[in-house]
């Protein structure tokens, strides 16, 4: 039998009322997550930003725009501000590789990029990022190796590559989920 709920008398006590509230707002905490994308191109180098976007307890408001700052450095190293680009993206969770074209940098130059996200109470503190000049940028790993686990996991392995005069942090993999079409398959 279905229980009613005259069944449940004696067992719950009555709720106590219910109070909205609201935080006041606040700048974002936290750091916007971010990585790099570095093609080469000739005398000229391809860059492109990824972020994701902060997650809602970070953003501590109803909007949050992404501010990413392109400084160039001298030869000796220091950051050229009078040649400062900056871009504002009012960015909430779209994906960045829709919003932010890619940016063409001298070879011969290294560059610092900064990206914050920011409220009308302020902006988290930067994620730095550094392009370094062409002949100092790691080479992408040649002996990529994948090895099938499960339906849901690959392992990659490859052999580190030895650096040039810039510090590798990690790799960024991207991957692309292949679909069939007629038989065939292609990317998604």
């Amino acid at each position: 039998t279905t229980p009613t709920p005259g069944d449940f008398k004696g067992y719950w006590s009555e709720c106590a009322p219910s109070h909205s509230v609201r935080t006041q707002e606040a700048a974002p905490s936290g750091k916007v997550e971010a990585w790099l994308l570095v093609t080469n191109e000739g005398d000229h180098r391809r860059v492109k930003v990824f972020w994701k976007p902060l997650p809602p307890w970070d953003r501590h408001s109803e909007w949050v725009d992404y501010v990413i700052s392109i400084l160039p450095r001298s030869e000796q190293g220091a950051i050229i501000p009078s040649q400062e680009k900056r871009f504002s993206f009012d960015n909430q969770t779209v994906d960045s590789d829709d919003v932010l074209q890619s940016e063409v940098f001298d070879s011969g130059r290294s560059y610092e990029i900064r990206i914050s996200a920011n409220n009308s109470h302020g902006h988290t503190d930067y994620t730095t990022m550094t392009v370094p000049k062409s002949q100092d940028t790691p080479s992408a790993p040649t002996d990529l190796r994948s090895e099938f686990v499960d339906d849901d996991t690959i392992q990659l392995s490859w052999t580190l590559l030895p650096t040039a005069q810039t510090r590798l942090r990690g790799y960024v993999v991207f991957w692309r989920e292949w679909i069939p079409v007629n038989n065939m398959y292609q990317w998604e």
